[in-house]
């Protein structure tokens, strides 16, 4: 894929590159969010006059506030198929190339209350954490997958172990 810094610049002046040229993450979700900081940065040029011909194009946009610090690598990614598959992260391949210490941690529907009354018992979470706690990824198939992981990426977007996962009451 294209390289670019955090605000989607690439090595030629004025070019700007998002969503599946870049490679990495190819989601919809993934592009909204990098047009959003190239949007920002092209604002913030033209607002300090670094782009010629452009006085007052800003004026015509509303920048919608993007973090400079989200980790691009914690996007979730899901299948709408029945059941639903979700991932988030790294995966135990991902952690061995990198040489981190991990472990897998595993949780089945079956033992949740919820997915029994509903009927839709088959399904498993597996969550990857380093020597430390800290969750480096998740993967969910079942029903609800896709739901289920956003709270995973909230934790993870927050750096949270495993522990403050389980000191929370679901």
């Amino acid at each position: 894929g294209i390289m670019t810094d955090a605000n989607m610049r690439t090595n030629v002046p004025d070019v700007f590159a998002i969503g599946d040229i870049r490679g990495g993450m190819m989601l919809a979700h993934a592009a909204v969010f990098e047009g959003k900081r190239a949007l920002n940065a092209i604002l913030a040029d033209e607002a300090a006059g670094a782009i010629p011909g452009t006085e007052g194009f800003a004026d015509r946009f509303v920048r919608e506030p993007v973090a400079d610090g989200i980790d691009l690598d914690i996007i979730p990614a899901a299948v709408f198929t029945d059941p639903e598959v979700a991932v988030v992260g790294l995966t135990e391949e991902d952690c061995k190339a990198k040489g981190i210490e991990y472990k897998c941690l595993k949780s089945f529907f079956r033992a949740n209350g919820k997915a029994v009354a509903m009927g839709e018992p088959e399904g498993c979470c597996k969550i990857i954490i380093s020597d430390t706690g800290q969750i480096l990824g998740c993967h969910i198939f079942g029903a609800h997958a896709s739901d289920i992981v956003q709270e995973i990426v909230a934790l993870m977007a927050r750096k949270a172990t495993i522990e403050d996962l389980r000191a929370i009451v679901h």
